[in-house]
């Protein structure tokens, strides 16, 4: 699922938005990573997990329009509650979870890069 917001665009509640995001994720693994035993293919957290001990792969995690939840269900405290705890569960300190990010690829990479540029100038400065 490349956005969120086309998940929540093709369901009908939070819930149904949860398992689609799941199902697709886990298709998306399964088909990535054959080579990979894994113990419930329905279960998206045991994916990741067999995916990080069998195939010693961790994960880098981009949530575009994390928010857009929030937004669609403005009154609904309950639907934004569930969110939140699927993102924590599945993702907040998991080994097998690298890092997160909410901002999108492209900011991703330029992030990136300014990164590397500053520690390009900092190791120049030291070996001087």
């Amino acid at each position: 699922m490349k956005k969120l917001q086309e998940a929540l665009r093709m369901t009908h509640s939070v819930d149904e938005m949860l398992s689609m995001l799941g199902k697709y994720l886990i298709f998306d693994l399964a088909e990535s990573f054959e080579q990979v035993r894994f113990w419930d293919k329905d279960n998206l957290i045991q994916v990741m997990k067999d995916i990080f001990l069998g195939a010693k792969r961790s994960f880098m995690i981009l949530i575009d329009e994390w928010d857009c939840l929030f937004r669609e269900y403005q009154l609904d405290t309950d639907a934004q509650k569930r969110y939140l705890d699927f993102l924590r569960v599945e993702l907040k300190d998991q080994e097998y979870i690298n890092a997160i990010s909410t901002m999108n690829w492209n900011e991703v990479i330029d992030s990136l890069e300014r990164s590397k540029k500053l520690l390009e100038a900092l190791w120049a400065m030291d070996s001087r």
